[in-house]
């Protein structure tokens, strides 16, 4: 098990993000939800490294957890980021706990959660409130840690052995 996880995640069809981090020419692994043990099947992950991923649905989750001392994510709308935040401190990844950045209740909105649910669960460096309201996991992997054994281009897990 990692050390620390971070992933991104959007949401569609699994075969409209395998086709469209093929268009943006990523070097990435894809995950159905299920495949990693999330529990919302809206929800794909995808492990590929770079700003771009921001641009590869209409929502793009980023999240990494900092050893569960510490947690950030920031969420983009059509490319451009609406909110951001770190929770907790970690001094070995440089986490400062600087709270939530943007519009929060645009945030909670494209995540189809209610903002009050969401803010509560910046009280914590623990970030398994955060994903548990939004029907994800920590998976067995972070993006390094995955993407140093996969194949260039753009593959699914269940393609790669890893799974």
């Amino acid at each position: 098990m990692s050390e620390f996880w971070d992933f991104y995640a959007t949401r569609g069809p699994i075969d409209e993000v395998l086709a469209a981090a093929r268009r943006k020419r990523l070097r990435a692994v894809v995950a159905a939800a299920s495949e990693v043990g999330g529990r919302e099947p809206s929800w794909v992950y995808v492990y590929a490294e770079g700003k771009q991923v921001a641009r590869l649905g209409e929502l793009v989750l980023y999240f990494f957890d900092h050893k569960g001392a510490a947690w950030s994510f920031e969420l983009w709308r059509s490319g451009e980021s609406i909110g951001q935040g770190t929770f907790g401190e970690n001094p070995e990844t440089g986490a400062e706990d600087e709270g939530f950045e943007g519009d929060l209740e645009a945030t909670a909105a494209a995540l189809g959660v209610p903002v009050e649910k969401l803010e509560k669960t910046f009280a914590s460096p623990d970030s398994s409130k955060f994903l548990r309201l939004l029907g994800l996991s920590l998976p067995p992997f972070g993006i390094s840690e995955l993407l140093r054994d996969a194949p260039k281009g753009v593959s699914r897990l269940s393609d790669t052995g890893d799974d």
